[in-house]
């Protein structure tokens, strides 16, 4: 038994060593990414009046909290899709990262749930594939895993297999959780390709799900902890382990061996070609048993191969890290960076009308183009090019830096803090991007968001020491210049801003004047007191995340994070009028907007059939409207009718 003992141990060494050896030098940094439904279906109840989205953050926190039990070194990172923007957008390319890979980051990804709102639609393949391409970045570094919380499927056409297959596969280590909480089949069926599908549709599958996902990493960790120094140390211990038992085992080879064979041996081992299949180390697949890092074996080495060899473990040792072998890597530089753009509602729109006119009448121009084409060819081109580039690279984008200090580091680190301020003792809490570019050949070295703990105070962030031209991305585009890091030093830099601003147009006309609404304007992991700002006026606030919500027929939804200096204009369309016919009597009638995958109720009218219309502007889309054909029954079901509604259009609802 004791034998058996030692030869299990060795061998969960010779495993660690296998996995430590994937990650040259350093063991790996786990990182799992949680991929969140910000749907509106995600505003359903869940049970009792617990909306999904609630239990779903609930979930996250309880499992992030269970995992850094297990490995308080753990880095978890928030992305969201269908949050920004509401479901009569239909936008598909609605996703975004809320919270940065960090470690002992539950509290700031509590905040951070606890601000978001589900309203929009579910585009999963393409936040797949930004989560590749822009979060899981570094897999040589880093360990990466994946878990998605939802209630439905892909609801923008993007095939989450073929992602799967093509981009997410090469990224992680482990295959992703899907974690659902509604009971449907049919989605277990969707995700059967993307990962391990679990069911959280009530209270009492909420720890088992969590449980079973604790412990599949629990066993990761143990691994990632077997340090290539601990391997060697026991590979040097285990000759006076096994000496108790070597006896025995030497009878039995001793008599299974020919004599002629001990001169053989040792020729054998000290030739070359037993130590150049490890020469080439960067293949992956690797002989567990035979390590560049072991001398000659010796005869304890030997017995301890025997031993894994007659326990018949050695095969299904092999077969454990083929997925590692397989795995793909980037390389150490850092991949070539696109400096981010914020696109703000796409108007395209007007400039088809235009195209089509000019092509008509272009059978009499012969006489006229010799005129209008310099013209449009020589002034106006070099005008936009001439003009902008000053405007966006000097005056707007240069900002003030009021102190730049250093204090020595404890562990000879070099660290960078950005602070911002309004240079009158207010500081600001904002998370924008943050990209340095070398001074001298304007190339960016290191991209982080800012972020920060529960009182405010910015994270530091690890720098290369040397002089850097510090990038806020965003519409902005702000420039902080010659941001020195000092080596071994924590280096803080206080840096002041102005604040931004948000007005209100309507889409493709913005001269037409928005008089008839007003919004209510909340600020994000802020105290503040929400803000009541008329649809024609332009009001300053502080730069954040902000959630807007105008109130139209139905309701104009949107969250965005609002830069420094900077006029964030909402854009919303042109209504239609619909008029509702009043010639019957039917009591109560209720108007339906698509949310999701469902509808929701956003006004309610009385129809009495006094032959007076009922008018009402609302925004263009696709709508319901529900009444009962008997009144005098409350819980009969209601009766649906559809219509649409278009910009500047009169639509007539005849309801019968």
């Amino acid at each position: 038994m004791q034998t058996v003992r030692t030869a299990l141990v060795f061998l969960l060494l010779v495993i660690g060593f296998y996995v430590h050896g994937q990650a040259p030098g350093n063991v790996k940094q786990p990182r799992i990414l949680i991929l969140l439904d910000g749907s509106s279906s995600m505003g359903n109840k869940w049970i009792g009046n617990e909306r999904r989205f609630d239990a779903a953050s609930r979930i996250i926190t309880a499992l992030i909290d269970s995992l850094y039990k297990v490995n308080k070194d753990v880095e978890f990172a928030l992305r969201v899709y269908g949050h920004q923007y509401p479901a009569q957008e239909n936008n598909c390319y609605d996703t975004r990262r809320e919270v940065m890979f960090s470690k002992d980051n539950l509290t700031q990804m509590s905040l951070r749930l606890a601000a978001l709102r589900p309203i929009g639609v579910s585009p999963i393949a393409f936040s797949l594939k930004e989560a590749v391409e822009n979060d899981l970045t570094d897999p040589l570094r880093n360990m990466y895993s994946l878990i998605l919380v939802t209630d439905g499927g892909e609801s923008c056409g993007g095939n989450i297999c073929e992602v799967m297959e093509k981009l997410l596969s090469k990224k992680i280590e482990f295959k992703p959780y899907i974690l659902s909480l509604v009971n449907d089949a049919a989605l277990k069926g969707q995700y059967d390709c993307l990962g391990n599908y679990l069911l959280v549709s009530k209270e009492d599958e909420l720890k088992p799900a969590v449980g079973k996902i604790v412990d599949a990493y629990r066993q990761m960790f143990v691994m990632q902890r077997i340090d290539k120094k601990l391997l060697e140390s026991a590979v040097v211990n285990t000759p006076s382990v096994l000496k108790v038992d070597i006896p025995k085992f030497k009878v039995t080879q001793e008599v299974e061996t020919p004599a002629a064979e001990p001169p053989k041996p040792k020729p054998e081992v000290t030739r070359p070609p037993v130590q150049q299949p490890p020469v080439v180390v960067p293949q992956p697949t690797r002989d567990i048993t035979n390590r560049t890092n072991d001398p000659a074996p010796t005869p304890e080495k030997k017995l301890a191969k025997e031993i894994i060899e007659s326990m018949s473990i050695a095969k299904s040792v092999r077969s454990l890290p083929v997925y590692y072998a397989t795995r793909e890597y980037t390389p150490l530089y850092l991949p070539p960076f696109k400096l981010p753009a914020i696109p703000d509602e796409p108007q395209p729109k007007p400039v088809p009308p235009t195209s089509p006119v000019v092509a008509v009448p272009a059978t009499k121009p012969p006489i006229t183009t010799p005129k209008p084409q310099p013209k449009p060819a020589v002034k106006p081109q070099p005008k936009p090019v001439a003009t902008k580039p000053p405007v966006q690279t000097t005056k707007p984008q240069e900002l003030k830096t009021i102190k730049q200090e250093s204090t020595d580091n404890t562990n000879k680190e070099n660290t960078l803090i950005v602070l911002f301020t309004d240079g009158k003792n207010k500081f600001y809490q904002s998370a924008p991007e943050i990209v340095l570019y070398d001074v001298k050949t304007n190339k960016p070295v290191h991209k982080f968001n800012r972020t920060v703990d529960v009182y405010g105070k910015p994270h530091p962030q690890k720098i290369t020491a040397g002089t850097y031209n510090l990038r806020i991305t965003g519409k902005s585009n702000l420039v902080v210049p010659n941001v020195v890091v000092e080596p071994a030093k924590d280096n803080t830099v206080l840096v002041q801003v102005t604040k931004g601003s948000i007005d209100f147009a309507y889409q493709g006309n913005g001269k037409r004047p928005m008089t008839d609404y007003k919004a209510s304007v909340v600020k994000r992991f802020d105290s503040a007191p929400v803000v009541y700002q008329k649809t024609t006026e332009r009001i300053e606030y502080d730069p954040g995340t902000y959630f807007v919500e105008v109130n139209t027929l139905p309701p104009w939804r949107k969250s965005f994070d609002l830069d420094f200096g900077t006029i964030h204009g909402i854009e919303i369309p042109e209504e239609g009028d619909l008029i509702i016919d009043n010639s019957k009597q039917l009591g109560k009638v209720s108007l339906y907007y698509p949310y999701g995958d469902r509808f929701r109720i956003f006004y309610s009218l009385n129809v009495d059939g006094s032959g007076k219309e009922l008018k009402l502007k609302v925004l263009p889309g696709t709508y319901r409207a529900g009444y009962k054909k008997n009144p005098n029954l409350p819980y009969a079901e209601e009766t649906m009718v559809d219509f649409s509604v278009t910009s500047n259009n009169v639509t007539n609802l005849v309801i019968q």
